[in-house]
Formats: structure tokens, C-alpha cells, sequence
């Protein structure tokens, strides 16, 4: 599973940092912590996307910066 959390950007940022941060050269370093995203997600798809989260064995997880935040999940199976 590959998740991509897009978060919305401060108020206070300038028109420059809101370009490095749209780009992807500032990334949110506030809570959330990645630990905790991978954590919401992997139990908002138990018995959706799998039976339990335990069949998942490999995870990519990236904060970033959008115009409006949401959040990017690709599940996929190596094993093809």
C-alpha cells in the first residue's frame, strides 16, 4: 500500500513558500505523524480493502502539501 497524504498549507506562507510547497520543496513537518496517517488508514480499510491489516507487508507513506488537502492510497499486489 503506497499513501500520499496531502495536507492544506499554512495561511501565514508567502506566495514563494506556497510555490516550494506546491512543488513539493517544503514538506508539512507537523502533526500528523506518518506513523499515525499509516495507522488510520490501515484500520479504516480492514474488511474493505483486506480481512486485517496483518496481510499488508509492505507500506510506502509521504506527507505533502496541496491547494486541498485529502489523502492518496494505491493498494497493490506484488505478487503478480
Amino acid at each position: 500500500i503506497d499513501i500520499t497524504a496531502y495536507f492544506p498549507m499554512p495561511q501565514s506562507f508567502s506566495k514563494t513558500k506556497r510555490k516550494q510547497a506546491l512543488i513539493g520543496v517544503l514538506k508539512p513537518t507537523k502533526k500528523p505523524d506518518c506513523d499515525n496517517i499509516l495507522k488510520a488508514v490501515m484500520d479504516a480499510l480492514n474488511g474493505v480493502a483486506w480481512g486485517d491489516d496483518s496481510q499488508v507487508v509492505k507500506t510506502t507513506i509521504f506527507k505533502e502539501y496541496a491547494e486541498h488537502p485529502y489523502v492518496y492510497i494505491y493498494i497493490h499486489d506484488d505478487a503478480e
